[in-house]
C-alpha cells in the first residue's frame, strides 16, 4: 500500500507491475455543542456520511426555553429541532437557553392601589408578593386570583410561579354606627337617621326635651351644649345626651283647705295631692296660725308622698290657721301651696278632748246655720263609717265622710250651699258607724 493517494508514478519501468485503488465515502462532522440550562442530541463531533442527513433535537430544562440556534454560525431561530439534509461538508450547531419569564397582570379599582401593579414580569419557579393598599376611609371588598376570590385580604403572594397569572383587588367604602343614649327626659333625632354611615357622611343631632327638662348638653365623641350639632362619621361613635329636671312637683292642698274647724287634741287628716315629672322624693308640712303670711312651723318633713298625714291638733286656739306643705324632687326642685283659706283651731267645739273609749258625734256648730257647719266625731278604734246629712223625709243630701278612719277624733264639714243648694229647714247630721247610729239635729235658715 502506498496510501489513500490520489497519484502514482511508476518510473523507469523495468517489469511488471500492478497497481490497484480503492474507495470510500466521505464521512463530514457536524459538532454539535448547547450552552448552559438546557441539552442538544446528539452533542459533540457528530460523524455524517457525505450525502446523509442529520437531526438534533434541542431540549432545554425545566423553567427555561430554547434563546437561538446557530448552525454554521447563523441564527436559525429558537427551534427545538433541526436537521442537516444532504450533508456534504462539515458543520456546526449551537443551542442557547433563556430562563422562562411569566406575567402577572394586576389590577385595583377605585379608591385603592395594589404594588407592584400593571403587567409584572416574573422569572419562572420565583414568587411575587402583592400589596393591597385601600384608600383613606375604604376596605378591601375582594381580591381575585385568576378570576377566583381569595377574599378581602390585603396581601398576596404567588409562589413557584409556572405560568401567567391575574390578580385584581376592588375597594368599598367603609361605613360606620352612631350610637345615642339619653339620660334623663328628653329625645335625641338623627338626621338621616340610618342604621350605620358611609365613612365621611355628616350627621345632625338634635336634642328635644320633654315637658319640665332641659337639654345639658353632649358627652361621648362630640361635647358642648350646641344644639343640634353635626358628627361626621370618621369611625363608629357613640354620643350621649343628657337632660335635667327643670320642674318641681306639681303641689294641691286638700285639707285643710279653708272654713274647717280643728279640735285641740283630735287627730285630723292633713292631705295633699302631688306628682312629678319624676317623682316627688320628699313631702315638708308647715302650720301658720297667724294668716297666710306666716311664721310657719314646721309639724313634719322628710314625708314620703303618701297624700295624707295623720296630725294631733295642739294649740293654741286659732282661727287664722293655714297649712304649708312643700314638695321636692330628686333633682331638688321644689314647689309649695297653701291652703286657699283659713281654718280653725278650737278647744270648744267639736266632741270632747281626751281618750276615746266610744263613738261620738259633736253637736252640730253653729247651730242653726246659715253657710256652713263644722261637725265632730271620734272612734275609738279603726272602722268604716258614713257620716251624712238627711233631710226631714229621710234622704240623704250630702255625705260628708265614707270609707275607713283611723282611732281618734276627726272633723268634718258641711257647706249646705254648696253640697246640693239645701233649702232652710230642718235637717239631721246622721254618724253609721259598726254596730251603732248616733244622730244629731241642725236646724239651716236664711
Amino acid at each position: 500500500s502506498v496510501g489513500a493517494v490520489t497519484s502514482y508514478n511508476f518510473p523507469n519501468v523495468t517489469a511488471n507491475h500492478t497497481i490497484a485503488a480503492s474507495f470510500a465515502i466521505d464521512i463530514h462532522t457536524i459538532t454539535a455543542s448547547a450552552g448552559a440550562n438546557g441539552a442538544i442530541a446528539p452533542s459533540g463531533a457528530v460523524p455524517v456520511s457525505h450525502g446523509a442527513s442529520q437531526a438534533f433535537t434541542i431540549t432545554p430544562d425545566t423553567c427555561y426555553h430554547v434563546a437561538d440556534v446557530l448552525v454554521d454560525g447563523g441564527s436559525v431561530g429558537a427551534v427545538t429541532s433541526y436537521n442537516f439534509p444532504n450533508v456534504t461538508a462539515n458543520h456546526t450547531i449551537a443551542a442557547s437557553f433563556a430562563r422562562d419569564t411569566f406575567t402577572i397582570a394586576a389590577s385595583a379599582g377605585a379608591n385603592g392601589s395594589i404594588t407592584p401593579g400593571g403587567a409584572v414580569p416574573v422569572l419562572c419557579g420565583a414568587s411575587q408578593a402583592f400589596t393591597i393598599a385601600p384608600d383613606p376611609g375604604y376596605h378591601v371588598a375582594d381580591v381575585l386570583v385568576d378570576g377566583g376570590s381569595v377574599g378581602a385580604v390585603t396581601g398576596y403572594n404567588f409562589p413557584n410561579v409556572t405560568a401567567n397569572h391575574t390578580i385584581a383587588a376592588s375597594f368599598a367604602i367603609d361605613t360606620h354606627t352612631l350610637t345615642v343614649t339619653v339620660v334623663g327626659g328628653g329625645s335625641v333625632t338623627k338626621n338621616p337617621s340610618q342604621a350605620s354611615y358611609d365613612h365621611g357622611a355628616s350627621v345632625q343631632l338634635t336634642a328635644a326635651p320633654d315637658s319640665g327638662w332641659a337639654f345639658t348638653g353632649w358627652s361621648g365623641d362630640t361635647s358642648g351644649v350646641a344644639n343640634p350639632v353635626t358628627l361626621v362619621m370618621t369611625a363608629d361613635k357613640a354620643v350621649t345626651a343628657t337632660f335635667a329636671d327643670t320642674a318641681g312637683p306639681a303641689l294641691l292642698v286638700v285639707a285643710p283647705n279653708g272654713g274647717e274647724l280643728l279640735g285641740i287634741g283630735s287627730t285630723a287628716t292633713l292631705s295633699w295631692t302631688a306628682t312629678d315629672n319624676v317623682a316627688v322624693t320628699a313631702v315638708d308640712l308647715f302650720l301658720s296660725r297667724a294668716g297666710a303670711a306666716g311664721p310657719y312651723d314646721s309639724l313634719a318633713t322628710g314625708l314620703g308622698n303618701s297624700g295624707s298625714y295623720g296630725w294631733t291638733v295642739t294649740g293654741p286656739a286659732t282661727t287664722d290657721a293655714f297649712l304649708k306643705v312643700i314638695a321636692r324632687d330628686a333633682a331638688g326642685n321644689a314647689r309649695f301651696d297653701l291652703s286657699d283659706a283659713a281654718f280653725t283651731i278650737t278647744s270648744g267645739v267639736g266632741v270632747e278632748s281626751g281618750a276615746v273609749t266610744d263613738f261620738e258625734l259633736a253637736p252640730v256648730w253653729p247651730n242653726p246655720l246659715r253657710g256652713s257647719a263644722r261637725i265632730g266625731f271620734a272612734v275609738p278604734r279603726a272602722c268604716g263609717l258614713r257620716l251624712s246629712v238627711l233631710d226631714i223625709q229621710g234622704r240623704e243630701v250630702a255625705v260628708l265622710a265614707d270609707g275607713a278612719y283611723a282611732p281618734g277624733r276627726h272633723q268634718a264639714e258641711w257647706d249646705a250651699a254648696a253640697r246640693g243648694g239645701a233649702r232652710p229647714g230642718l235637717y239631721f247630721v246622721r254618724l253609721r258607724v259598726p254596730g251603732r247610729v248616733l244622730v244629731r239635729r241642725v236646724v239651716m235658715t236664711r
